[in-house]
């Protein structure tokens, strides 16, 4: 078992999604928070930053459901809500709408040892930072980035000590935004 937090990022507006959770869409079978319920079986304990308890509550046995302290900013807010309720010094964060999470790729980001505030994927040359570790000890310097209205997670990893590593698993990193994109996946699904 890895001795660290992990979060499911679900609060966002889902507004390019017609509003749909997507968190609840279907893929192969299983929901997506499902399937990233699985991706981090290996952490100890299990957190979903979500913006309604109530549509969660058929997880609470299995991860311990949290609100944003602070609404309507996007990614941050539930970073910054997650890294307080945990209860470990490092965090995995990886978001809801990732339907190809890798165990494998979250355990061994879980094992890689480093220093840093942080530790990010790049695959293929672009940053993953809603599929990384953040240590709680950043959590001053996301509240300055709030009070500023600074809400850009690139920010936020500049203005930290950001370790980034190369990861050759590009479908991993996959995110479902929109409705033509969840089209698109369940059109491949069924080839």
């Amino acid at each position: 078992m890895i001795r660290k937090s992990a979060v499911i990022l679900s609060g966002g507006k889902n507004t390019r999604m017609n509003y749909k959770i997507k968190a609840f869409l279907e893929f192969e079978g299983s929901r997506f928070i499902e399937r990233a319920l699985n991706a981090i079986s290996d952490y100890e304990e299990k957190i979903i930053s979500c913006n309604d308890i109530e549509k969660y509550r058929e997880f609470k046995d299995r991860a311990i459901l949290v609100l944003d302290d602070f609404k309507g900013i996007g990614p941050i807010g539930g970073i910054y809500s997650s890294l307080k309720k945990a209860s470990f010094s490092s965090i995995l964060i990886v978001a809801g709408d990732m339907p190809f999470l890798s165990r494998d790729i979250l355990k061994y980001l879980g094992e890689y040892d480093f220093v840093e505030d942080a530790l990010i994927p790049v695959v293929n040359g672009r940053i993953q930072p809603l599929c990384g570790i953040y240590k709680k000890s950043i959590l001053g310097v996301i509240e300055e980035m709030i009070e500023k209205d600074n809400y850009r997670l690139k920010s936020l990893l500049e203005n930290i000590n950001t370790r980034y590593i190369d990861i050759n698993e590009e479908d991993n990193f996959s995110n479902i935004n929109t409705v033509e994109e969840y089209n698109k996946l369940i059109r491949k699904e069924s080839e």
